[in-house]
């Protein structure tokens, strides 16, 4: 019913002006000094916009012994406190808050002794911040989800508000779209060529990530895998949850579980009047979107996409599997005390 983090906390009950999102350093003292600080940090799912993300988490939230998060805005707001943090108090932050999403009896929904699987999907903005999140937890496995740029700006445009939500930093654009070459500069763009320039900073900024980790002079590489939409619920099955740790559950009951969260609207809920059932709408979206944008997406698109076919050659399905249980065994979720 809750498929977002801001709809929990909407629905919970609680006033607003008695909601928190901050952790401050005496709280993260004492959670650490007290024996509530052992998670399994199973795996973090970073995506461009409108490209099932929601989906994914919807279906790990179906899973056994598993805390799903969905944007939780506690992430963003603990290292976001004026430009005061340090990378490093901002990597402590982040562990410490990893650590209490899967302390054992906090949420513990199924009554489990067993220390929870804990799963985040961040909101598409925090894809920009995932240098940061590599270097916190180098070791926990990663997903970028991306789609064809075109049908992601479509998708934006279809919003009934002035200006669409892709369009929102520009004022203050990303370094990684900034760094990128287009055609015109950034300030003569309008919203729509905007989009698709930002969209594809986020594909940018992922394979920054994937690609300093590939070419690391060292033994063990922990790259992000990437996964496109038109593939989402395949490769959820063959990459993305043996890559999460989950390889211990039968494939048929993961399958019936999650089935559900893959045939229905993901941000919907169960909302009365809402058609639930899902239907491929990317041919639409992709010819619904002007020339010019889509001359645009195509270009920029067509580089980004090469390299992506490069990372996602560079790990089998085999291989994706065994990055989960070394990092299971080296373990970069616990916070010193």
């Amino acid at each position: 019913d809750t498929p977002m983090f801001r709809d929990l906390s909407q629905d919970s009950g609680c006033a607003a002006t008695k909601r928190t999102s901050m952790l401050s350093p005496a709280v993260a003292k004492k959670l650490i000094s007290s024996s509530v600080m052992k998670s399994e940090l199973r795996g973090m799912i970073f995506h461009m916009s409108r490209c099932g993300s929601t989906a994914a988490i919807n279906a790990f939230a179906t899973l056994p012994h598993t805390f799903a998060y969905s944007e939780p805005s506690q992430l963003l707001s603990s290292i976001q406190t004026g430009g005061d943090l340090t990378s490093q108090e901002a990597i402590y932050q982040l562990k410490v808050l990893a650590a209490l999403m899967g302390a054992p009896g906090m949420n513990d929904k199924n009554g489990a002794a067993d220390t929870p699987r804990v799963v985040v999907k961040l909101s598409s903005a925090f894809t920009h911040l995932m240098p940061l999140f590599h270097r916190a937890f180098p070791t926990t496995p990663k997903v970028f989800l991306y789609r064809s740029i075109d049908q992601v700006v479509a998708s934006h445009l279809q919003t009934k508000t002035n200006s669409p939500r892709c369009a929102a930093s520009k004022t203050r654009p990303p370094p990684t779209l900034t760094s990128m070459l287009f055609d015109k500069e950034l300030k003569d763009m309008n919203d729509e060529e905007y989009c698709v320039a930002y969209e594809a900073s986020l594909v940018e900024s992922a394979l920054r990530v994937a690609e300093r980790e590939i070419h690391a002079d060292k033994d063990m590489k922990y790259p992000p895998i990437f996964v496109p939409y038109e593939h989402l619920q395949e490769e959820f099955y063959t990459k993305i949850s043996p890559h999460f740790g989950y390889n211990d559950i039968d494939t048929t009951v993961v399958v019936e579980k999650t089935a559900i969260a893959f045939s229905t609207y993901s941000k919907l809920g169960h909302r009365p009047g809402k058609s639930q059932e899902y239907v491929d709408d990317s041919k639409k979206k992709s010819e619904s979107v002007s020339a010019d944008v889509k001359s645009m997406a195509a270009s920029v698109q067509e580089k980004l996409w090469q390299r992506i076919e490069s990372v996602r050659e560079f790990l089998s399905p085999a291989d994706i599997a065994q990055l989960s249980q070394r990092g299971k065994k080296e373990g970069d979720t616990t916070v010193a005390r």
